[in-house]
């Protein structure tokens, strides 16, 4: 009985897992065109790491993807490079409150520290999350405990607190 829980538990983060890399790769992918250009990948690592990522570093990442120079990222080869981060991230115990704040600040586009309603609906958006103007006002209201209408990371990360072991 504790192997299937246990199962269900591991299917249920893997299901958290391929969410997270979705929502970074149509984050990155800011023409929408279904691959993440190089410059595209440089914008958003800056973006969720706060620093400007090196030259190097880019041709490492590209390197550890199979990516040639200026060659396009597909949803494939990102989702094996994360999905590999992920996996070593859980053996060395990487805090998952770490990846959902890296998250957080993808989603945060104008840099103030907060989601606003719009930041939080593409947020949803882009999970796959289809809820009316209603479910979606209900949504942020009870999440943004300051009523200040804005998410602070502390009130987004409220919404998925179940999901951090």
């Amino acid at each position: 009985m504790f192997q299937a829980y246990q199962r269900k538990e591991n299917t249920k983060s893997n299901e958290k897992d391929e969410r997270i890399v979705k929502e970074l790769f149509v984050t990155m992918d800011t023409n929408k065109d279904g691959y993440i250009s190089e410059e595209e990948l440089e914008i958003g690592l800056t973006r969720v790491r706060r620093s400007n990522p090196t030259k190097e570093e880019i041709k490492q990442i590209l390197d550890e993807m199979g990516v040639k120079e200026g060659q396009d990222i597909s949803f494939t080869k990102f989702r094996a490079c994360l999905l590999k981060y992920v996996e070593y991230a859980k053996e060395k115990k990487v805090d998952k409150i770490k990846i959902y704040k890296d998250v957080f600040e993808a989603f945060d586009t104008n840099n103030d520290g907060a989601l606003d309603k719009s930041e939080f609906i593409t947020f949803l958006n882009s999970i796959g999350e289809r809820h009316t103007k209603e479910e979606i006002d209900l949504l942020f209201e009870e999440a943004d405990i300051q009523r200040d209408g804005k998410l602070q990371f502390n009130e987004f990360i409220r919404i998925y607190m179940a999901d951090i072991k």
